[in-house]
């Protein structure tokens, strides 16, 4: 995640007025048009998308494989 917040040149990618922190420092955000809040979640990662959400924390980043492979296990392609 550390790529795409260096590529976001902060901490949100999309409309960063449509996202608010609160105590949620380096809280990096990717908003597919909705409103997102963060609240007291350092270090949170929030993918929106059209048909999925992803939270996570920048620590736990090598676990997202993991939810991965549980979707797909589900047969969910589609949300990957």
């Amino acid at each position: 995640f550390g790529a795409l917040l260096q590529a976001a040149g902060g901490t949100t990618l999309g409309d960063d007025a449509a996202v608010l922190r609160v105590d949620a420092a380096d809280a990096l955000v990717v908003t597919g048009g909705r409103t997102v809040s963060v609240v007291g979640v350092p270090g949170a990662v929030v993918v929106d998308t059209a048909d999925a959400v992803l939270v996570t924390t920048c620590e736990h980043a090598q676990a997202v494989k993991a939810a991965v492979d549980g979707w797909r296990a589900r047969g969910r392609e589609d949300l990957l």
